[in-house]
C-alpha cells in the first residue's frame, strides 16, 4: 500500500503534493499525490537505494513548483556514497534527472526549493572539504552563491519569479540569513 510517510510540499493551487512515500517494494521514494492517488516518482535511472537504520531510501522530495510541474530533492545514486547523493529534479516530460555538480563529484548536492515554473532550483553543493555552499540551477546550469568571496552555506527557497533566493550561512562564524538577487548577483545579509 503506497502512502505518504513524511515531509511534504504543495503546489500553489493545492492539487499536487510531493512527499516521501513507501513504495510497495518497501523502499522510501519521492511521491506525488494528485486526485486522491499517490504515484511513485521513479528514482534517477541506475540509482541504488541507501540503507540506514534498516530503511532503504531511494531519495526524497524537498519541494514542488508552484505550477506543480517540477519536483526537486535528493536522490541516492550509489547507495550511501556521498558522491552519489545528488540533487535531482523530476518532470512528467523528462522524468527524474540529476542536476549537475559545480566541481567535486565525490561530494553531495541537494535541491531544497524551486520557483513557480521550475526554471530556477536552489540548494547546496558540497566542497571536497565537506563545506556546504549555496547553489542554484537556472535552466540546468549550476552557479554558486557567494558573499565577499565566501561561500554561503545553503539556499533554502526561491521567489515565484526566480529572481530572489534566500538561505542561511555561517558567515563571520555565526548563522545568518541572506537574500540573493539573481539579476544583481549580490547577497544581502538579513
Amino acid at each position: 500500500n503506497i502512502g505518504g510517510v513524511g515531509g511534504g510540499s504543495i503546489s500553489d493551487d493545492g492539487t499536487r503534493i510531493a512527499a516521501r512515500i513507501q513504495d510497495t517494494d518497501g523502499i522510501v521514494k519521492a511521491g506525488l499525490y494528485e486526485n486522491g492517488v499517490w504515484t511513485v516518482i521513479p528514482p534517477v535511472p541506475g540509482s541504488t537505494p541507501c540503507i540506514q537504520d534498516l530503511t532503504a531510501t531511494a531519495g526524497f522530495p524537498m519541494d514542488i513548483s508552484g505550477d506543480g510541474s517540477t519536483v526537486v530533492g535528493l536522490n541516492y545514486g550509489d547507495s550511501c556514497f556521498r558522491g552519489g547523493i545528488r540533487a535531482f529534479k523530476w518532470t512528467a516530460a523528462g522524468g527524474s534527472v540529476v542536476l549537475p555538480k559545480f566541481s567535486s563529484f565525490n561530494n553531495l548536492s541537494r535541491a531544497n526549493g524551486v520557483n513557480y515554473d521550475g526554471s530556477v532550483i536552489v540548494g547546496h553543493d558540497e566542497t571536497t572539504s565537506g563545506q556546504w555552499r549555496g547553489a542554484f540551477w537556472k535552466n540546468g546550469v549550476v552557479k554558486l552563491i557567494t558573499r565577499l568571496g565566501q561561500n554561503v552555506s545553503q539556499a533554502i527557497d526561491v521567489s515565484r519569479d526566480g529572481q530572489y533566493i534566500v538561505g542561511q550561512s555561517a558567515l563571520a562564524s555565526s548563522n545568518q540569513g541572506w537574500r540573493y538577487s539573481v539579476s544583481a548577483n549580490a547577497v544581502e545579509v538579513v
